[in-house]
């Protein structure tokens, strides 16, 4: 029996409501995930305005603003791009960092495991002080709540990152807005250097510094930069095309990464950073090599002498800098004193091996570690050297597993930049940043300030989400 047109109409009725209402869900869920998305990329991109983030102000505003964002994303994003399973090695890897830096700054722990510094406390009070494992247990509050942050900024960069319209987006736009800063602080460097924002400069008053403080840091900010504006191009011209515009628009995206390349390249060698300019170097040429082992034509020749060029092109200019050839003179003592503040973290290290000083705490652990050698050479914050500090501070198990996270990251970056796939120029810049920041912090401690690390780690999530072919089942 065939039903009757009011039964039609009847069903009819009821099922349209419905599919609207579905419809218009999903509108709504797109408009948020939209909103979402922007106000992440923002944040990531003011990160380094704010005297590079690296104030309390900062630190705690950072942690609220992308704990929201993290929650917010939570709620309404189902499925998720790339599955928890897919993450399971550094996930599992932070979740022991942070328990063991919870434990560490914890008052319940037996008095064995408690550092003698609280022992020596108690006596001196006459009373039971209490104690933890670490020296500076605050430190410990302060650092995981630091490391949250930077880890929902991955999270939600490699949730991003998966759609390539995206993952070009976050890229193009870190390199401009890093091009932009680089431009302000040659624009303050030219009009006589005296401030960093609205504040005095009281520090490297014959260094480019933009809006950080340190100038090695905003060396490897701006290295950084320079590193994914390169990328960008040497895709173009290996046949990775990383640019989907075309026309007119995509003549002027690469004029204008062009000129991000020149402005980060100038700005770099005006902070006069050793250190900077040579992770710059590493970053560049392993992009050129890179882009040059996936071409199998001439594109490759092509690759490879467009990276010659530019990496004489950033040596005549460091050559030709006077503050940089200045600090030339002074390697041989600069690194002895390095070398000297290195062998005595590593006797650090030694005396405390597995449960380490406390997660932060190096400022308060190190005074009684420290060489000789370096009692004129003013006050150590941190170890300059981010692998060791990390094994001193947590001990060296648990700094192991916080090396292991950063080694996934590059791993997955270099085999994503192995591959014949679509979206393979992203885990290329991924795997030279990467390498440029590993390569900073064995004598820096570039992880450590925000401002760097907030893009960075947008840039890596990118490429590692992006290290997955296109057609993969993920």
């Amino acid at each position: 029996m065939k039903p009757s047109i009011e039964m039609e109409s009847a069903v009819g009725s009821r099922i349209e409501p419905v599919d609207r209402a579905a419809a218009a869900a999903r509108g709504d869920d797109r408009a948020v995930d939209v909103l979402l998305f922007w106000l992440w990329l923002g944040a990531v991109l003011l990160a380094p305005v704010w005297f590079g983030a690296n104030t309390p102000l900062a630190w705690g505003g950072h942690a609220i603003l992308f704990g929201l964002l993290l929650a917010a994303f939570g709620i309404s994003h189902r499925p998720l791009a790339v599955p928890i399973r897919r993450l399971r090695v550094p996930l599992a890897a932070l979740a022991v960092v942070a328990a063991w830096a919870a434990v560490q700054s914890a008052g319940f722990v037996p008095v064995a495991w408690r550092h003698p510094i609280w022992g020596l406390a108690s006596a001196a009070l006459g009373e039971d002080a209490g104690g933890a494992v670490s020296v500076y247990p605050e430190a410990g509050r302060v650092a995981l709540l630091w490391t949250a942050t930077v880890a929902a900024v991955f999270f939600l960069a490699v949730q991003y990152g998966r759609d390539p319209r995206r993952a070009r987006l976050v890229l193009l736009a870190t390199a401009v807005g890093g091009g932009a800063i680089a431009a302000y602080g040659l624009a303050v460097y030219l009009t006589g250097n005296k401030s960093v924002l609205w504040q005095p400069k009281h520090a490297y008053l014959d260094a480019l510094s933009a809006t950080f403080i340190n100038r090695d840091t905003f060396a490897a900010y701006a290295g950084t930069v320079l590193t994914v504006s390169f990328g960008f191009l040497v895709g173009e011209l290996g046949g990775l095309r990383p640019l989907r515009a075309s026309g007119a628009v995509r003549a002027i995206e690469l004029l204008l990464l062009g000129l991000v390349v020149v402005v980060a390249a100038t700005a770099l060698i005006l902070t006069g950073s050793r250190a900077g300019t040579a992770v710059a170097v590493i970053g560049v040429g392993s992009v050129s090599v890179l882009a040059a082992a996936r071409s199998r034509s001439w594109r490759g020749v092509l690759v490879a002498g467009c990276a010659a060029v530019g990496l004489a092109a950033i040596g005549i200019a460091a050559a030709s800098g006077s503050l940089l050839t200045q600090r030339l003179l002074w390697i041989d003592r600069d690194m002895n004193a390095r070398l000297a503040l290195d062998r005595s973290v590593v006797e650090a290290i030694w005396a405390r091996p597995f449960s380490g000083y406390g997660f932060g705490a190096f400022k308060q652990a190190y005074p009684p570690f420290r060489a000789l050698a370096l009692q004129q050479s003013g006050r150590w914050e941190y170890a300059h050297n981010s692998w060791l500090e990390a094994l001193m501070t947590l001990g060296v198990p648990v700094g192991l597993v916080l090396w292991l996270i950063f080694l996934w990251i590059l791993a997955r970056c270099l085999a994503g930049a192995s591959r014949r796939a679509e979206g393979a120029v992203y885990a290329v810049i991924g795997a030279a940043v990467g390498l440029l920041a590993a390569a900073q912090s064995l004598i820096d401690f570039p992880f450590q300030i925000q401002g760097f690390a907030i893009p960075l780690l947008a840039i890596l999530g990118v490429a590692v989400a992006q290290s997955w072919a296109g057609g993969e089942v993920i």
